[in-house]
């Protein structure tokens, strides 16, 4: 069911992430409140009080006429970006020791908060 939400979710432009439960996360089009699309295809916005299922969310978008526009935050993406500007910093300043113990305690914190998150 998450290969339809997802393409669902492409054609609307939105947001979207793959949580490690294979949970699609996504903001809700009514509200804008992060919501999860469980496996089976049901999501639930504990904000607006609105549920349903990829059928409901076309529904909504189709009543309200308009598209998606909340930002989602994306940790893996995110950590990404973040090691990436680490390591074009470093390329560019390779002598900077403190460059460097910034990137190392940087990494010690993303790698804890995320062992933090699966507990």
């Amino acid at each position: 069911m998450n290969s339809i939400a997802i393409s669902f979710l492409k054609a609307k432009r939105a947001h979207y992430y793959v949580d490690k439960q294979s949970a699609v996360i996504f903001c809700c089009f009514k509200c804008g409140n992060k919501i999860k699309m469980t496996l089976d295809g049901e999501w639930d916005c504990s904000f607006c009080c609105e549920s349903g299922n990829v059928i409901t969310l076309d529904e909504i978008v189709e009543k309200l006429g308009n598209q998606p526009s909340s930002l989602l935050f994306n940790p893996r993406k995110e950590r990404k970006q973040i090691r990436d500007t680490f390591d074009k910093l470093i390329c560019k300043y390779p002598d900077d020791r403190q460059l460097k113990n910034l990137q190392q305690r940087t990494n010690q914190l993303i790698e804890f908060l995320f062992q933090e998150k699966d507990k």
